[in-house]
């Protein structure tokens, strides 16, 4: 039994098993958070040797805070509709 359930417009269904409901729009914001943390692990690893004066390496850390920022927005927009959307279930009785 679930602790909640989706809206069906952010299910697909499996190409293999047409009944098996796949959280698409969870699955891809997860996969996003990699990719904001990565962009800052680059980040970091590019600014970790710079001095504290300007440096042509900003050049290369921008693209990477930007691309993190878009994922964050874009991810932040699509939990904003799924949240209120949610079904939770509130008769699951857990089992000790």
């Amino acid at each position: 039994m679930a602790f909640w359930e989706l809206p069906d417009d952010f299910y697909s269904t499996s190409s293999m098993m047409p009944q098996k409901k796949n959280p698409e729009v969870p699955e891809i914001i997860r996969a996003r958070a990699s990719h904001v943390i990565g962009d800052f692990v680059a980040a970091a690893a590019a600014m970790k040797g710079m001095p504290s004066t300007y440096n042509l390496d900003f050049q290369e850390v921008t693209p990477k805070l930007w691309s993190a920022l878009e994922n964050v927005d874009q991810s932040l927009k699509m939990l904003s509709v799924l949240v209120p959307n949610l079904k939770v279930q509130s008769d699951v009785q857990r089992k000790h």
